[in-house]
């Protein structure tokens, strides 16, 4: 392998950075080598907001053939306010194999962060993939999807944790598809050598129609440093049209650390 790099930082605000290899292999197949380029520009002119714009290539002379690929990339993130976050990425690529197939992607997402106080947290993304695939004399493919996520945690106190999530995927010929999902915990004694705990986790899938859902107690005991005793039971439930499943289970594990 055979590099060169190169990172500056043009002024306080803007920095580059860029390389380019060569790599020559013989796996046993011939002499195969492989040209790579990349080159990014960034851009912070504040400290709560910037911006990234990359490009790489890569020519491989393979024993099959030549393939050639192509990507760009443009992310940008705000900080409007303290604890409020604003994100979004762009990018696309082109690609040729050595059978003559091409393919193309798109993928533009965006996401949100608000954390108004130490109780409340709420995120949100959503993102949407196009591509196709054509030539090589495969009959060609076209996938377009979009993604929408949301979520919140709520910790009202050190003890008592709750926080619940959704996403809904849609767009393309399958049928759109929701999951959510809701996880708990209570714990009375944190930080104490006896550490009591109760968790609940629930999840539903809408495609399969698929509820499952988990709860059990736990308990650590640090009996001394580098000791401690970890016992759990739980029980799990699984619901849907073609299944109806219970287990119980229950766990203990002893640490002794000698020194």
């Amino acid at each position: 392998m055979n590099g060169l790099s190169l990172a500056r930082r043009l002024d306080p605000v803007y920095a580059v950075a860029a390389r380019v290899e060569r790599v020559d292999s013989d796996s046993g197949r011939g002499h195969e080598a492989t040209n790579r380029w990349s080159g990014s520009l960034t851009a912070d002119p504040l400290p709560t907001l910037g911006a990234l714009v990359s490009y790489s290539g890569q020519l491989a002379q393979l024993e099959d053939g030549t393939t050639v690929s192509h990507s760009g990339t443009f992310s940008a993130r705000a900080d409007l306010y303290e604890g409020i976050a604003l994100g979004g990425t762009a990018s696309t690529s082109w690609t040729r194999t050595e059978t003559g197939a091409t393919a193309r992607s798109l993928l533009a997402s965006a996401n949100a962060s608000i954390v108004p106080n130490p109780i409340v947290s709420l995120t949100g993304s959503f993102a949407l993939r196009d591509s196709t695939q054509s030539g090589g004399g495969q009959p060609a493919i076209e996938d377009r999807r979009a993604l929408a996520e949301g979520s919140v945690s709520l910790s009202p106190f050190p003890a008592l944790s709750m926080s619940g999530a959704v996403s809904r995927q849609f767009l393309g010929e399958a049928p759109p598809v929701t999951l959510w999902s809701f996880n708990g915990g209570f714990s009375p004694f944190p930080g104490g050598d006896l550490q009591l705990r109760y968790a609940y986790g629930e999840t539903y899938d809408t495609a399969a129609q698929l509820r499952t859902r988990s709860h059990g107690p736990a308990a650590r005991w640090n009996i001394r440093s580098g000791w401690y005793l970890n016992i759990g039971y739980s029980f799990r439930e699984e619901r849907a049209p073609a299944l109806s499943q219970d287990s119980r289970s229950f766990n203990a594990n002893l640490l002794i650390t000698l020194r």
